[in-house]
């Protein structure tokens, strides 16, 4: 399988990320382009691999990890490198969207 379209989602949500948390980077006149640029990467990486699965059930197994993916970027960057702190509902929150994601996925 092409597990390092991975990497390049990781990568593209890490600066996603990143941009989006800085306030120095959202008044920058590239903030803009930038985020059509990841999107473009981020959407083409996912065609890239559907194009090559010829199977539905591999498919859904690389959303799954692709989703998983995304998603530990997102909550995980902000919490280890941005100073964001997790109250207990943000925790049960992500915690549900986690789990949400593998039960709609497990379920195809």
């Amino acid at each position: 399988m092409h597990y390092w379209v991975l990497l390049v989602t990781a990568l593209v949500c890490g600066i996603g990320c990143w941009a989006s948390y800085n306030e120095e980077a959202k008044q920058a006149w590239w903030y803009m382009p930038l985020g059509f640029l990841l999107g473009l990467i981020g959407s083409g990486s996912w065609f890239y691999v559907c194009k090559l699965l010829s199977d539905k059930e591999k498919i859904f197994v690389f959303n799954l990890m692709w989703d998983a993916v995304m998603v530990a970027v997102y909550y995980g960057l902000p919490l280890l490198l941005f100073g964001v702190k997790l109250d207990r509902m943000s925790f049960i929150g992500a915690t549900l969207i986690l789990v949400g994601i593998f039960i709609l996925k497990a379920r195809c």
